[in-house]
């Protein structure tokens, strides 16, 4: 229950046999506790159990916000689960290829802090480490993408003609 509170993913490949067999036997409390706590659903996976924020304003880290390194990080785990799959290893080359294909196929939503595939790569490894859906393995140069980046696959991606600002007031870009 800590666990999915505090982080607030509890995946099953990160506990031991007691817990598993703990959290098996007590799933339907857990779940129940969790919710009347925060007033948040659980999902419930093969995977493990998710506490689903119901705003951004009720995470600390909001994700992923409107700007142009979520955006990167978003389209950066679609291309990962599609190349090697959630729950998996991967390598720097996976991500510096993936970081390439984003630039390559989305010019228009990189900023000057994404000016190239590496910037691309470090700036989305920086805000997928700290949400924990991408985890530094032992061997140097391999990661783990976490099972829980597929909730991220297929996202819609919605082109933006206006400025945000003149769309609330109804102008139009100039």
């Amino acid at each position: 229950m800590r666990r999915i509170v505090e982080l607030p993913v509890c995946l099953l490949d990160d506990l031991n046999a007691a817990e598993r067999t703990y959290l098996a036997s007590q799933r339907h409390r857990i779940v129940a506790w969790c919710e009347e706590m925060t007033g948040w659903p659980v999902e419930q996976r093969r995977e493990g159990l998710a506490l689903v924020a119901a705003d951004e304003a009720d995470t600390d880290v909001p994700f992923p916000r409107l700007r142009a390194v979520d955006f990167a990080a978003v389209m950066t785990l679609d291309q990962l689960t599609r190349r090697v799959g959630a729950g998996r290893r991967l390598s720097d080359a996976d991500l510096l290829a993936v970081a390439a294909d984003v630039r390559l196929r989305h010019p228009r939503a990189m900023t000057k802090e994404l000016d190239s595939d590496v910037a691309v790569r470090d700036r989305a490894v920086e805000v997928l480490t700290a949400l924990d859906m991408i985890r530094p393995l032992p061997e140097p140069g391999t990661w783990w993408l976490s099972p829980a980046a597929a909730r991220y696959r297929d996202p819609e991606v919605v082109a933006v003609t206006t400025r945000i600002d003149a769309a609330e007031t109804g102008e139009e870009a100039g």
